[in-house]
């Protein structure tokens, strides 16, 4: 079963070397505290999933809501003074959003995520929101890639 309008969110703290365990810590809860507070808007649970340290997935089941929910979660931790995260979105096909977590989530929206997060590259100096929009052609699907991030705040 393919569901059609999901969006993965995957992403990394920026600069979570120098805050440490205790600050990325920090960042996860607020990452978990904002996404729990868009599920009644953004098609229900996120199922936030911690990855390669500190590297993250959620998923939007709503996926025309994905860019309002990521710039939500951007916000929240601003509000709260806390370091940013990079943010793919992959809107598109999903196989499977997985069993206990998104871990073993499956189909083009995933990969279109992992993409998009891989190809921001690193960090320039200076103030900058940049929106990336990729469409891509697969055997089973359509599916589209955007990314923003936001540096030097």
């Amino acid at each position: 079963m393919t569901l059609e309008t999901v969006a993965i969110l995957t992403g990394d703290i920026v600069g979570s070397r120098k805050i440490g365990a205790e600050g990325t810590a920090a960042v996860f809860a607020a990452l978990g505290e904002a996404l729990s507070g868009v599920e009644a808007w953004s098609g229900g649970p996120a199922r936030l999933t911690r990855s390669r340290g500190d590297g993250w997935q959620a998923a939007v089941p709503d996926g025309a809501r994905a860019l309002r929910v990521a710039l939500c979660v951007r916000a929240y931790l601003r509000a709260r003074d806390l370091p940013q995260t990079r943010m793919g979105i992959g809107l598109g096909g999903v196989e499977t959003l997985g069993s206990a977590d998104l871990s073993d989530g499956d189909g083009p929206a995933f990969y279109a995520a992992a993409e998009t997060l891989e190809g921001m590259g690193p960090f320039v100096a200076g103030r900058m929101l940049i929106y990336h929009y990729s469409v891509h052609q697969m055997p089973a699907d359509d599916h589209l890639c955007m990314m923003f991030i936001e540096v030097g705040v």
